[in-house]
């Protein structure tokens, strides 16, 4: 969930409109198509960091640049891929609204302020959302996201699945207790976001984007510490237990949210620019520190 919002800062939601490069590049949305169904025949793990909106983009961006320069935006190539990669993930697709530009300042303090950790509780993940004016419910509802990818053992071992309130051999009593022990017989104590071991984020439906997470969660089987913290609250625990109900439901939801999430912020117009290179800003347009990433689908 935490990288879902990392482009926010990127990209006010006027002037969006669906086939907006119909004139300019009406092959746009099918070539980024082309290259992530080919990416993901190759590594399907990559699905995740798509749609989370955090990647590397240049198997993508190539494959536009060479039949339209300068004209895609990255914003656009990025919102584009995620809901290709939702839809070879889990059969889910919808209309992208575009027309978005890059923004011509990119600063990586700025842009992990806007991550929330997975160390959040439900009120701090309520927070978080509401101040890109997302609603509880589409917070839990775009959580779903962590239906699919992995986390290093690094991310889990402290606190989570070991040292719980400074206590050595506890483990988070939110978590499963034989979900605890496969866990351990996985993940060493002193393993660390370097340590090259890596747990699915969904135990139930690992490698497809659909509403078991829900499930899992109801079992306390989440990995990450704020996943499961939307059990904890009366309003987020209620969320998720409809989306655990209804499959079909849910993915309405989850299609509706995606669209708003990318109408939050962005620059339109002449506003920004349009990227050369989605890592940096170009020549003489602004600030370039940009964050890049340890794995696209990964914590």
């Amino acid at each position: 969930m935490a990288l879902l919002l990392l482009l926010l800062p990127y990209v006010h939601g006027q002037g969006l409109t669906v086939g907006f490069y119909n004139n300019t590049c009406p092959n746009a949305e099918s070539l980024v198509q082309q290259a992530v169904a080919k990416a993901f025949a190759n590594d399907s793990t990559v699905a995740p960091g798509l749609i989370r909106l955090f990647f590397h983009d240049c198997f993508v961006r190539s494959a536009v640049e060479s039949a339209c320069n300068a004209t895609v935006s990255c914003a656009d190539i990025v919102a584009f891929a995620a809901r290709d990669a939702a839809a070879l993930a889990g059969n889910i697709t919808w209309a992208v609204p575009s027309g978005r530009r890059d923004g011509s300042v990119s600063i990586a303090n700025e842009t992990l302020a806007n991550l929330p950790p997975s160390t959040f509780n439900a009120s701090q993940l309520i927070q978080n959302f509401a101040n890109k004016n997302l609603t509880l419910d589409e917070m839990v509802t775009l959580s779903g996201a962590h239906s699919i990818g992995v986390a290093h053992c690094g991310a889990i071992t402290k606190d989570r699945l070991y040292n719980f309130s400074g206590n050595a051999s506890a483990f988070d009593p939110t978590l499963s207790s034989s979900y605890a022990d496969l866990l351990r017989n996985k993940c060493p104590s002193n393993s660390t976001l370097l340590t090259p071991i890596t747990v699915g984020l969904d135990i139930i439906t690992p490698n497809v984007l659909d509403n078991r997470y829900y499930t899992g969660l109801q079992l306390n089987l989440a990995l990450m510490t704020s996943d499961q913290a939307l059990m904890t609250n009366a309003n987020t625990s209620a969320e998720v237990n409809i989306n655990a109900n209804n499959q079909t439901a849910w993915v309405e939801k989850f299609k509706k949210a995606m669209v708003r999430m990318g109408n939050i912020e962005v620059l339109t117009g002449t506003q920004g620019e349009i990227r050369k290179n989605c890592r940096v800003v170009n020549s003489g347009s602004g600030i370039g520190l940009v964050v890049d990433s340890m794995g696209s689908h990964e914590y």
